[in-house]
């Protein structure tokens, strides 16, 4: 983990587009494939691989990236953050377009058992496609676009999904540590989607427990934080002196 945390701190270092020293990357798969061998069971060095792999200029070959998938699904095959790993892989910022990257998610969304948290992916699929419409610089038509990005019909249905799936389908009402994340994710997409009902709660179910992402790709996370619980309560008090 640390051995990839050096190569992505030098790409971020190095800028968008500069090749890093690919000896720093060889680096990162060897203390990955050492400690997939230390520690049998674990699939954290599964993940680490697949995260590194997109670091290689034209990412790994598909038989390889194939392997170290199957090897994490065969460890963990629900993990979050191992979905998420080959997500941002087949994204258009890396080593895919944003159709392969939202056909991966929607596809484990679609095997995951009931109150799993995968359907999430598709959410972070949508912020992904955003910030890489931001940072291309897009205007005209396209910035127009943008103003649907959150709340056109496939994306509200996105949301639904999400919410029937995991929320509902949980046997318990806890949140994991771990689920923190994947929760502002499905929050951010509700608020934005327009769906207050499942909007608020999400906030209820968060309470203060706010990650800032994906908030700040959207704006300033706490001011927009505090305007969505301020308009959704109010909008459930006057529910409430209507009925």
């Amino acid at each position: 983990a640390t051995e990839t945390a050096r190569a992505f701190n030098l790409a971020i270092s190095a800028g968008r587009g500069v090749p890093i020293d690919q000896h720093r990357i060889d680096t990162a798969v060897t203390a990955c494939l050492q400690a997939a061998n230390a520690y049998l069971d674990d699939p954290t060095p599964w993940i680490s691989l697949i995260s590194v792999a997109r670091l290689y200029p034209s990412g790994v070959r598909r038989q390889e990236l194939a392997r170290w998938w199957d090897e994490l699904h065969q460890r963990d095959p629900y993990s979050v953050e191992g979905h998420l790993q080959v997500l941002h892989y087949y994204s258009a910022r890396w080593h895919g377009s944003h159709g392969l990257m939202y056909d991966f998610a929607r596809d484990a969304a679609g095997v995951a058992p009931p109150g799993c948290a995968l359907p999430v992916l598709v959410q972070y699929a949508r912020v992904e496609e955003y910030r890489y419409a931001i940072d291309a610089g897009h205007t005209g038509q396209s910035a127009v676009g943008l103003g649907q990005h959150w709340n056109h019909d496939g994306a509200v249905s996105d949301v639904r999904r999400t919410w029937q799936r995991w929320i509902i389908g949980r046997s318990d009402s806890g949140v994991a540590p771990g689920e923190w994340r994947d929760l502002n994710y499905l929050a951010h997409a509700a608020c934005n989607a327009g769906e207050k009902e499942v909007a608020a709660a999400l906030l209820r179910m968060l309470g203060p427990r706010a990650t800032r992402t994906p908030w700040s790709y959207t704006g300033d996370a706490e001011h927009q934080l505090v305007e969505w619980r301020k308009d959704l309560t109010d909008s459930s008090t006057s529910a409430a002196v209507r009925e």
